[in-house]
């Protein structure tokens, strides 16, 4: 009896992720791409692909081109390609699984290749994929790839359908084990963060990056059931405040309560405004954490020849020396390293040449709090409900 249990909860899950797959399949046909800068490592890049062409596309290289007038939604969404497409030659056809192997050096360079004028090195390759993943130096992802040389520089960028992009985000961003109804929440404002990057870099190169500056990007690779639950069960849902997507802005660990934007980043957001949060005692840091740092290692930190003082003034840090310096919280714990202040939830004091750094909170403490967004859930709160918490007077609109 306890083995024909075991077998029907697995063919429910089977059949639940069967259903919620199409769903998400659906979905996808109604969405839109995304560019996502990808590392670059070592001078060489090993591609491997099932099906597909590859192209070279003539034309300059540029990181941003001329930016549009409007910003109306509408519009945007009809430029899947905001890039100026070069004339695109065919270098290769791929009906099976092959592999290639590219050196990055004063060109890109892809051995065998054979065409009149080119000598196998090219500005740029374009990897048009036709099959499920494409592989990159052992890493599986989805979508096309781009390998493009951009003044003196190699850029790599991953194409890839947007609802793909935050399957795979989500997981790096939050625990996939976390409740069903935080995901949903994470997927709401990955998918606005992500479409404001896009819609603010009109016409560049790539959209957004893979580290935790922008949104964390990873390997593909087997989603869990709830992740899956979340992206489709949100399918082009974003937030938006006065018709205008929104910054969605997110933190790890608020350590009890969120701070305005004004007071970190330096400029004002009517929906990001602090709220008192529920974080919870799993909360990293959120007891508080402490810092101290000699004057000898600060000044080569800050490119500076001597400090005379460092002070909070008007929610900015003011450094005096043989120069002065304002910044924002922000600003000053990425000088220092946002893995050593753990926070921009701080105060500090320099005396006797040691500057010593208090604060509470994982991350810059803005916008939604991740631990708390856990605790609502586990609390029985929706997704809905925890997004309008964190963010006031915002709508959650479907957009595609």
């Amino acid at each position: 009896m306890a083995l024909l249990q075991h077998i029907c909860e697995n063919i429910y899950k089977i059949l639940a992720s069967s259903v919620i797959l199409f769903a998400l399949t659906s979905d996808i046909l109604a969405s839109e791409s995304v560019r996502v800068l990808m590392p670059v490592e070592g001078d060489s890049l090993k591609i491997t692909m099932e099906k597909g062409k590859i192209y070279s596309e003539e034309g300059d290289n540029v990181l941003c081109g001329e930016s549009e007038e409007s910003d109306e939604i509408s519009s945007l969404m009809t430029a899947k390609d905001k890039k100026a497409a070069g004339k695109q030659k065919l270098i290769a056809e791929v009906e099976s699984r092959k592999t290639f192997n590219l050196s990055l050096k004063d060109a890109i360079i892809l051995p065998g290749t054979s065409l009149p004028g080119t000598n196998a090195k090219f500005n740029s390759l374009i990897f048009l994929n036709e099959s499920s993943t494409i592989e990159i130096n052992g890493r599986f992802i989805k979508g096309d790839l781009e390998v493009r040389l951009v003044t003196g520089s190699f850029k790599i960028i991953n194409v890839v359908d947007i609802e793909d992009y935050l399957r795979h985000s989500i997981s790096k961003e939050m625990n996939p084990n976390w409740p069903l109804e935080a995901l949903k929440a994470q997927a709401v404002l990955a998918r606005t963060y992500v479409l404001k990057k896009k819609y603010s870099s009109k016409n560049c190169l790539y959209d957004i990056g893979h580290t935790t500056t922008d949104q964390v990007y990873g390997t593909f690779s087997e989603d869990s059931l709830e992740v899956i639950q979340a992206v489709s069960g949100t399918a082009g849902e974003v937030l938006k405040y006065n018709g205008e997507i929104i910054d969605a802005l997110y933190h790890s660990c608020c350590g009890g309560r969120t701070l305005p934007a004004s007071k970190i980043f330096g400029f004002e957001k009517p929906y990001l405004v602090p709220v008192i949060c529920s974080c919870g005692g799993e909360c990293p840091y959120g007891k508080g954490w402490r810092y101290q740092i000699k004057a000898e290692k600060l000044k080569k930190i800050l490119g500076l020849k001597n400090i005379d003082k460092i002070c909070e003034e008007n929610d900015k840090i003011r450094i005096k020396g043989d120069k002065t310096t304002l910044l924002t919280k922000n600003q000053f714990r990425e000088k220092i390293g946002f893995n050593v202040l753990k926070s921009s939830d701080f105060s500090l004091s320099y005396k006797d040449g040691e500057l010593t750094v208090s604060g509470k909170g994982f991350g810059h403490g803005v916008g939604l709090c991740q631990y708390g967004a856990k605790k609502m859930a586990e609390d029985g709160k929706g997704y809905r409900e925890i997004l309008f918490h964190y963010f006031k007077g915002v709508t959650i609109e479907k957009i595609y």
